[in-house]
């Protein structure tokens, strides 16, 4: 049984860190350039669609505490 739950710890890690990962290289490769194509780089500070943020409320809402750690290590 501890496999188990072990084999369910480690999934839920590398779910939360693949997403993350794949939702920030979204963002930097595909929306950042789309919005500095249409909007002034000097105005921009950040980008206005943040797909990672979204990320971070799921995996900690769905998983509480256990997902700080993987979201550490994506960041």
């Amino acid at each position: 049984m501890r496999s188990v739950v072990e084999t369910i710890r480690f999934s839920e890690f590398a779910i939360i860190f693949i997403a993350f990962v794949l939702a920030f290289a979204l963002v930097d490769f595909v929306v950042a350039p789309i919005q500095y194509q249409f909007l002034s780089s000097s105005v921009m500070a950040g980008s206005l669609l943040f797909i990672p943020h979204g990320i971070r409320v799921l995996a900690v809402w769905l998983c509480g505490v256990r997902a700080i750690l993987p979201l550490m290590a994506a960041e």
